[in-house]
Formats: C-alpha cells, sequence, structure tokens
C-alpha cells in the first residue's frame, strides 16, 4: 500500500510538472499569436510592469529595462506596416520552478509586404525567457532575442515603416469560423485606434467569385480611414479560406458567411456590437440583403452597383429563358455528377469568347483576368454551380427587410430596372435610393473618385442611424 501511494504521488507530481510546462509553452505561443494579430492589449499584458529587452545581437543596442507599454509602442511602429507576420517558435526547454521560469526555443519571424522587390524578410534566432508568477500568473520579466540569420529583402522593415506612416488604418490578418469552416480576412482599423473604445464595424461582400483583395479591400481601407473598423473576407470556397470544392458559387453560403463575419465582428472588444451593419458590392447585394434581414446583428445595409435576383433578371441576365433554363440544366448534371462520383466538371469563371463560363462576356474578362494574371484571383468555376446560383433569389429577402437601407445604383450598373424592382419591395420606411445616373459599374470597383464618394455616402447614412 506504501508503494501504491509514493507511485501515485509520482504519477500526480509528473502530471502537475508536464501540465506547467504545458501551459507555460502555450503562455509563450499566445504571445506571438497576439503580436502577429495585433492583440497589443494582450501583448502588454503579457509581461511584468519592469522587463529587460535584449535585442543586442541584432540591433547592437545593449539590453534594457523598459515598461510595457513602451514595448507595445515600439512594436506597433513598425509590425502594422507589413501586410502580414508570422512569428513561429518551437523546440521548447522549459526549467520551471514554484514561483520563476526560464524558457528557450527558437524562433522564426517572417514578414511580408508587397512592393517592387521582394516581399520577404526571414529572421531566424532563439529567445530566451524570465517569467515570474503574480498572483497565479505568470508575467515575461526578460526576453532576450539571439540573432542567427536574416534572408529576403533586408530594406523590408523601413518599407513597413513608411507604410505605416503613409497610410491612415491598420490591417490585421484574421480566422473566424462560419459553419465549421475557417474564413480568412483582412481586418481594418482607424489608425489611431484605441484599446478600450468601441467603434462601429462593417463586414463586406464583393461581386460574384470575388477575391478579398477586390472590391472589398478598397472600401475596408477607406471605412477604417473614416473611423470605422471593417473586415474584407474570404468567402468559402475561395482565397484563403477554407471549403472544397474550390471556387464553388453558393449565395446561400456567402450569406451564411456574412452573418459569420458580423458574430466575429461582435465579438471583438473594440467593436460596438450594436453598430454593425452590412455594406456589398454587386452579387454580393443580394446576399448581403438576405444576411441582413434574417440576422439581428445587423442594424443597417448599404448596397451598390447590386446584382439582384429574380426570375426576370436572370432571363435579362442569361439572355432568353431558353438560355437560363439550359444553364441551370448543365448545372444540375454537375452536381449530380459530383454527388455520385466526387468529380468536380470545372470551366473559367470568365473568357473572352466563351458562353459556358461562370461570367461571360469581353467586358468582365477585361477587367478579372488581370487579378488572375497577378495570382491574387482564381479564373475558376466549378460547373455545379449554377445549380445552386439559379436556386437563389434576393426579392424575398427584400419584402423583409426592416432595417435602414441605402441603395447606391445607376443606369451603367448591372440590371437597373431589377434594382428598381428590388427597391421597390423594401418596406422599412427609412431607405433611399441613390441613383448615379452615368457612373459605370466597374467604376464601383476600382475609381478612386467613385470609391471616395461611395465610401463618404456609406459612412453617412451609417452614422445617420446610429444618431
Amino acid at each position: 500500500m506504501k508503494n501504491l501511494v509514493i507511485g501515485l504521488l509520482s504519477l500526480f507530481t509528473i502530471t502537475l510538472n508536464a501540465q506547467h510546462l504545458n501551459n507555460t509553452q502555450e503562455f509563450i505561443n499566445q504571445l506571438f499569436i497576439a503580436t502577429d494579430q495585433g492583440e497589443w492589449q494582450v501583448v502588454e499584458q503579457s509581461f511584468a510592469p519592469r522587463v529587460i529587452l535584449d535585442y543586442s545581437s541584432m540591433t547592437g543596442k545593449p539590453a534594457t529595462e523598459i515598461i510595457p507599454t513602451r514595448i507595445v509602442e515600439s512594436w506597433k511602429s513598425i509590425l502594422p506596416g507589413f501586410d502580414y507576420t508570422h512569428h513561429q517558435v518551437s523546440n521548447f526547454i522549459i526549467e520551471q520552478n514554484e514561483n520563476t521560469t526560464k524558457v528557450f526555443c527558437y524562433g522564426t519571424a517572417t514578414h511580408y509586404l508587397e512592393n517592387e522587390g521582394e516581399n520577404l524578410w526571414t529572421v531566424i534566432g532563439t529567445y530566451d525567457f524570465d517569467l515570474t508568477k503574480k498572483k497565479e500568473k505568470w508575467l515575461i520579466t526578460k526576453m532576450r532575442f539571439n540573432f542567427k540569420s536574416q534572408s529576403g529583402n533586408i530594406k523590408l522593415p523601413q518599407l513597413a515603416i513608411e507604410n505605416l506612416t503613409s497610410k491612415n488604418y491598420i490591417m490585421k490578418k484574421v480566422t473566424f469560423k462560419s459553419e465549421g469552416l475557417d474564413l480568412v480576412g483582412d481586418l481594418y482599423l482607424p489608425k489611431n485606434y484605441q484599446e478600450g473604445k468601441k467603434y462601429p464595424a462593417v463586414p463586406i461582400l464583393g461581386p460574384m467569385t470575388y477575391a478579398k483583395e477586390q472590391a472589398p479591400t478598397e472600401y475596408a481601407k477607406r471605412f477604417a480611414e473614416r473611423g470605422y473598423i471593417a473586415l474584407a473576407f474570404d468567402p468559402r470556397y475561395r482565397g484563403e479560406s477554407s471549403g472544397v470544392p474550390r471556387e464553388l458559387e453558393d449565395p446561400i453560403a456567402k450569406v451564411e458567411d456574412a452573418k459569420a463575419a458580423a458574430k466575429f465582428l461582435a465579438s471583438l472588444s473594440i467593436v460596438n456590437d450594436q453598430q454593425i451593419v452590412g455594406f456589398a458590392v454587386c452579387q454580393g447585394s443580394s446576399e448581403m440583403l438576405r444576411a441582413v434581414s434574417e440576422d439581428d446583428l445587423f442594424k443597417g445595409l448599404v448596397t451598390v452597383a447590386g446584382h439582384y435576383r429574380d426570375r426576370e433578371g436572370d432571363i435579362q441576365w442569361m439572355g432568353t429563358e431558353e438560355a437560363l433554363e439550359e444553364r441551370i440544366a448543365a448545372g444540375k448534371v454537375a452536381y449530380n455528377t459530383f454527388k455520385q462520383t466526387g468529380e468536380v466538371i470545372n470551366v473559367p469563371a470568365v473568357d473572352q469568347a466563351r458562353m459556358d463560363v461562370g461570367m461571360p462576356g469581353k467586358f468582365v474578362w477585361d477587367w478579372y483576368h488581370t487579378w488572375s494574371d497577378r495570382g491574387i484571383w482564381v479564373n475558376n468555376y466549378p460547373k455545379m454551380s449554377d445549380a445552386l446560383l439559379f436556386e437563389y433569389e434576393s426579392l424575398t429577402a427584400a419584402q423583409k427587410l426592416d432595417k435602414p437601407y441605402l441603395m447606391i445604383h445607376s443606369d451603367n450598373s448591372f440590371l437597373p430596372e431589377a434594382a428598381k424592382r428590388q427597391f421597390k419591395a423594401v418596406p422599412t420606411t427609412k431607405k433611399k435610393l441613390q441613383w448615379e445616373g452615368e457612373t459605370g459599374h466597374l467604376q464601383y470597383y476600382d475609381d478612386p473618385e467613385v470609391l471616395d464618394r461611395t465610401a463618404n455616402q456609406a459612412i453617412k447614412w451609417y452614422n445617420a442611424i446610429f444618431k
């Protein structure tokens, strides 16, 4: 019995030690995750009131004792200037005591910033941390980086500083869940945002087949410059987000992704969850209409150059009722093939001449193929998308929308009569149709003057909601 008790006590001690080591490793991991994600309050709270910070092996400057606020200020003066950073730590060696711990680990820091030269700068080294437990919480009292090597564009740090000082917003890479899938977005914040203050926020949906780097990014930057938090994200199946088949066009899925984006924004400490509004461009407008009409997290809506969906509009889009039915039938055949065999029948999303693609016509090709050439957008369209795409309509959602609504459209935007039908169907008394005559459809995607004007109109509408 005595040996059994001793054995159980030893096992209990080993378990506690392993738990302590795992908790310490997770603590260091979270420090770097928070740094990459710009969660500066988390970073600051990881340090003791006085910290010895030592980057002398890399900078040549001696170690210094510093307060956590100064560490955060230093890191904020450069890291947000990169498009993204990725710190990876591994090979932990942990020496623990009851109230102090020493941690050694390998570290690789990757920095990315698109520019005219090489886009990557990578630093490799090791870290030494001293930790002290205060009120059952571990705090870093010393952090030393031991520089080993660097590669890539060593001018990138200076470019990041210049980039940060020249723009009026901060971008953070974020990940959130939508029906179990990981969606990746770029979260745009006002340049001088303050932790503890709450801001209005807007998730953005783009056109059919969109990538977040297209029109959603243009508007997200402008909203952040005007004091809002904005989220440009890749919907499931596209870009950096997960989901298969890749590039599948599923309007209902986008509706749910928009709701998930709003829920993610509402979870952020810097977002006022009573001031979340929807914004969408082109076909994203029909999907955001439904998301906003169904989810009370949304307090209002602005749609721009919308491709609104009803049977009459779909016939006009395809040219004839016969052409529409042929495309639906082909989509259903492809969908059944996928269900029975797992085979995905793909066609291009755009093409100069072919009519069996996702978005036929030279007008569309001329704009989209340049994004494909740059590797930002994938010119692919699973044929079975048509079985999902043409089942969707937005008129029913318009008929249920009871929240403040601004529609911005023009004679030269897609299907202007469909836009008028949808706007007329909206029952809310607080609605406005901003008709802009000759503005071209694609000008709402990339024309700086039109983008600025449209962003100003949207912000004015949102602000009026919140009064």
